[in-house]
């Protein structure tokens, strides 16, 4: 064992010790093997190596061969890549040690082979494919031949992709070429072994039947032609056998049979979508096995994925010509009483949920995350038959409805079932979405909306707590409620914001989350019809109740912080009578969370809520400090990583909010310099990289005199900052505002000695790391420079670099991508720069033809949108991004309150179009019998009039 074998095997063991030092030291060798990646080989061959070892170290090396793949081979995302020569060791090893390795490590060492081919077959790879066919053709054991199968998928699951262009169609035509054959001979050689009773390789055959499936479902992703047409009698023969299968062997371990039926299943959906008459014949058949698979496990909770993709399957098979099947009044009956009934009733394990784990109630109901549920699966399969067969289904479900709703008075399961049925039948069978809310244009009149509101949902939520309507039932109402909002008067929300505070109260917590959730979305978008002067009378109630329970719930409920957020952002004016007590909740919630981060989405809306108490109320943000300040220290000295970069941007907020008068920073800003301004810094904590940025360029925007007066050398610290920063692709922009911030706010003369030095650094990175991202921020921070500076002097020391070398980032950069700038305020500093060029630069005069062709680039910009990318990128620090949906602890968010917006060199033009129109003749009516000729014929007489008004 080589000596960087041995260093795995002993990371493997330190990774799993219960020495957090320990594990931390460990995590921190693998992050420097991987920083050095680029430089070094041997880091992932020797992972390789260990994972197929069959040692206790090897399912560690298998993951984390499988996670540096992830992160460090694609070039185009990676910012440490591994070296070429290393790449090739890989992919000529890792099949072989994929056929023989344990499966737990098969497993991880398949997923790289999918990451590995996403990028690399069949192109450098294209040898990867016959090492499987050799596997399915010799006499191998069952065992590789499924590790075998496995691979194949992990080949070509890329394939399944919507956006496929005629390349792929040929890399599939050549595949099916030589694997076809061989694949549908394991597959009949694998059921076989499936089918015999008592065989002990059944289940390591089912599981290589699988991943079969897997590979046919792949290689159809596009139109073979009539070959695969051919095979199919044969493919649904064996597709058939595998429905039909049981026996002994699977009474004990029923869940790999499921997996099975369930892979064969989404692959007969597929030819139902994509092959429907070439595969017409086979429809009636699969359709009533399914429906029998269906009916006998609709109880089983182990069969829940299998039940939804059948469902899926009878979905399919409504669309295209097997909807003739579902034009039977009898089957339909049937269908509703042994399959669509079952699913819509409540399920004991979800009351469970319900009663003793509430959070994965809420997550299933409302997040989003019942897209893969039997009652999901059923309302496709309800707005299916709706659409496709709506002479006989449309009376079915009304008359369901109804007979739901009479029975519900005694029962209140009956009463959720009809709830959920009637809310999607008021959209044409459609899942009621309380996230985006419902539009007009969505309705059904197969059940009237107002009276479905009126007499169903308002009276439940108004009536008191029930056998006949307990807490579940008021969940449900409330959900309605938000999915229908848009339908609901003032009148309704003023009602239903009376009744908040006392369900924000109430002993129930997914009620209490769920009005949260409401009123979030109330509020929340332009559509929202609620005013100040509606929510005034409650405002205290609901600010008061939201506190106490924010304080008092250990969970972190998110719901509730983003409720806080959403009324501090929607109705100030009823907030502010309450500032005081808010932010003193907010602080002892913070003092809790900084102690245990345990929800990234509960701290990103904290930190949100307790911005906007700085931005809204900016009269109070002297108190905010004072209440908050002790715990934003206590995040930064402990290295809370989920919260530091969220401390520094408030803290950012609250030194922008000191009087503009002030010529130095406070006492305790003071303290954070020394460590915001040392390299090692930027080094040891990434994710806070961001924060920090943000931190400094305040620092700069307000006390530029103070930092360059500074005896520490801050300046120069500030500096390498920048070149530090702007050597990676995730943290360039960071970097690059630091330099920006330098450039407005220093005097002109402090700068002169850097600039040069500075302009050197980007052109390095330029060349060394160029991405679409980098030249946008490039041509940003060259306009600033050009405006702020001047032109002569800009054009003079970049030329001093190397000479002419100016007017080349000119032609083959700015002129390239200046109008994939993106932005307003950018775009305007891009034209005035671009006009100040075209009017005082000689370089670029000195090029007539260039510079006619700029004019019309310029032009361009001015008139027309900005162009996309090829690869859009991070957004710079400047723009303001919106709340994600999913927050990572990992991801740098920030907050609207504390971004800092784009400085207006040029603030007092206005009109970018009017100053390079007005500018632009003043220049040629000196000096027109220059330029004119060539303008005339680079621009059309119509553009040419958006430039000199002359002859």
């Amino acid at each position: 064992m080589s000596n960087l074998q041995q260093e795995i095997t002993n990371i493997a063991a330190d990774v799993m010790s219960v020495d957090a030092a320990v594990r931390k030291r460990a995590e921190k060798a693998v992050e420097e093997y991987e920083r050095s990646i680029d430089q070094h080989s041997g880091f992932v061959t020797s992972l390789l190596q260990v994972a197929g070892s069959n040692t206790p170290a090897s399912s560690y090396a298998s993951i984390q061969l499988k996670n540096t793949v992830k992160k460090c081979w694609d070039e185009k995302s990676a910012e440490h890549v591994i070296l070429p020569d290393e790449k090739e060791l890989i992919r000529q090893n890792i099949i072989g040690v994929t056929l023989t390795a344990p499966q737990t490590v098969q497993a991880n060492l398949s997923e790289a082979v999918a990451l590995i081919a996403r990028t690399d077959f069949p192109g450098v790879w294209s040898y990867a494919m016959n090492h499987v066919v050799a596997t399915l053709t010799e006499n191998c054991s069952v065992a590789e031949k499924r590790a075998a199968l496995s691979i194949g998928h992990s080949l070509l699951v890329k394939y399944r992709q919507s956006s496929l262009d005629n390349s792929a169609l040929d890399v599939l035509v050549s595949v099916y070429a030589v694997l076809s054959v061989p694949l549908i001979s394991v597959m009949e050689f694998l059921l076989t072994v499936t089918e015999a009773p008592g065989n002990p390789e059944a289940l390591m055959a089912c599981k290589g039947l699988e991943s079969a499936v897997e590979c046919v479902r792949d290689i159809s992703s596009m139109d073979l032609g009539d070959d695969f047409i051919n095979a199919l009698g044969r493919v649904a023969n064996i597709f058939m056998r595998i429905f039909k299968l049981h026996g002994e062997t699977f009474n004990t371990c029923q869940s790999e049979l499921f997996e099975l039926k369930g892979s064969v299943t989404s692959c007969v959906t597929h030819f139902l979508t994509s092959f429907d008459e070439d595969f017409e014949e086979y429809t009636s058949a699969f359709l009533q096995e399914a429906l029998l698979m269906i009916s006998e496990n609709v109880d089983n909770e182990e069969a829940k994925d299998l039940i939804v993709k059948g469902i899926g399957l009878l979905c399919s098979a409504c669309i295209g010509t097997g909807r003739k099947f579902f034009e039977d009044d009898a089957l339909l009956n049937s269908l509703k009483d042994r399959i669509i009934v079952p699913c819509l009733i409540i399920t004991d394990e979800l009351i469970e949920a319900y009663t003793y784990e509430p959070d994965t109630y809420i997550v299933h109901d409302i997040e989003g995350s019942d897209q893969h549920t039997r009652r999901r699966a059923i309302s496709d399969l309800i707005r299916a038959l709706l659409t496709y067969v709506p002479t006989h289904s449309r009376p079915l479900f009304s008359n369901l409805a109804n007979q739901l709703f009479e029975t519900s008075t005694n029962d209140w399961r009956a009463k959720d079932a009809a709830i959920f049925l009637a809310s999607n039948l008021c959209l044409h069978g459609a899942q009621s979405d309380s996230q985006r809310g419902v539009t007009k244009g969505q309705l059904d009149s197969l059940i009237p909306l107002d009276s479905f509101l009126k007499n169903i949902i308002l009276t439940e939520i108004t009536t008191n707590v029930s056998d006949s309507s307990p807490f579940l039932i008021k969940a449900d109402c409330l959900r309605v409620l938000t999915a229908f909002r848009n339908f609901l008067d003032q009148a309704t929300f003023s009602r239903l914001i009376e009744l908040f505070p006392g369900f924000l109260s109430c002993s129930d917590e997914v009620v209490r989350t769920y009005t949260s959730n409401a009123l979030y979305r109330f509020l929340k978008g332009p559509g929202s019809i609620i005013t100040e002067e509606m929510v005034s009378p409650s405002a205290g109630a609901l600010l008061a109740a939201l506190c106490k329970g924010l304080v008092e719930d250990t969970k972190q409920n998110f719901y509730f912080m983003q409720c806080l957020m959403q009324i501090c952002t929607s109705v100030p004016h009823c907030v502010e009578p309450y500032i005081g007590d808010v932010v003193v909740s907010l602080n002892a919630m913070l003092e809790t969370a900084a102690r245990n981060p345990s929800n990234p989405k509960y701290g990103l809306f904290l930190f949100e809520t307790i911005s906007l108490c700085i931005s809204k109320f900016p009269a109070h943000a002297s108190s905010v400090e004072q209440t908050i300040w002790a715990n934003l220290v206590f995040v930064l000295a402990n290295d809370v990583a989920e919260y530091v970069p969220f401390a520094l941007q408030i803290m950012s907020q609250l030194l922008s909010a000191y009087p503009t008068s002030r010529t130095e920073p406070p006492a305790a800003y003071l303290d954070l310099l020394g460590p915001l301004t040392e390299i090692e810094f930027y080094s040891q904590t990434t994710g806070a990289i961001p924060g920090a940025a943000c931190l400094l360029v305040t620092f700069i925007e307000r006390y530029p005199a103070f930092l360059l007066a500074h005896p520490g050398g801050l300046t120069q610290k500030l500096l390498n900052i920048f070149l530090n920063l702007i050597q990676f692709k995730q943290y360039d922009h960071d970097g690059l505002s630091i330099l920006t911030a330098m450039v407005v706010h220093y005097p002109r003369d402090a700068m002169d000695q850097y600039i040069t030095a500075a302009f050197q650094f980007l052109l390095r990175r330029l060349e060394s790391k160029k991405t679409p991202k980098f030249v946008r921020i490039f041509i940003i921070f060259l306009s600033i420079t050009l405006v702020v500076r001047g032109v002569p002097d800009t054009v003079a020391r970049v030329n001093a670099i190397q000479p002419g070398l100016f007017l080349m980032i000119f032609e083959r950069i700015w002129l390239a991508d200046m109008n994939k700038i993106r932005g307003d305020l950018e775009r305007k500093t891009c034209v005035v720069a671009m006009t100040n060029l075209l009017t005082e630069s000689e370089d670029l005069q000195s090029n007539v033809n260039l510079w006619a062709h700029s004019v019309f680039s310029c032009l361009k910009v001015i008139h027309t949108a900005a162009e996309k990318d090829d690869h859009a990128g991070p957004a710079p620090a400047t723009s303001v991004a919106p709340l994600p949906q999913e927050v990572s602890s990992s991801v740098f968010c920030p907050l609207s309150g504390a971004v800092h917006r784009p400085v207006d060199v040029c603030e007092q033009i206005t009109d970018p179009n009017y100053y390079f129109k007005t500018k632009m003749n003043l220049f040629l009516n000196d000096n027109g019998s220059r330029f004119l000729p060539a303008l005339r014929s680079t621009l059309s007489p119509e553009h040419l009039s958006m430039v000199y008004n002359g002859n």
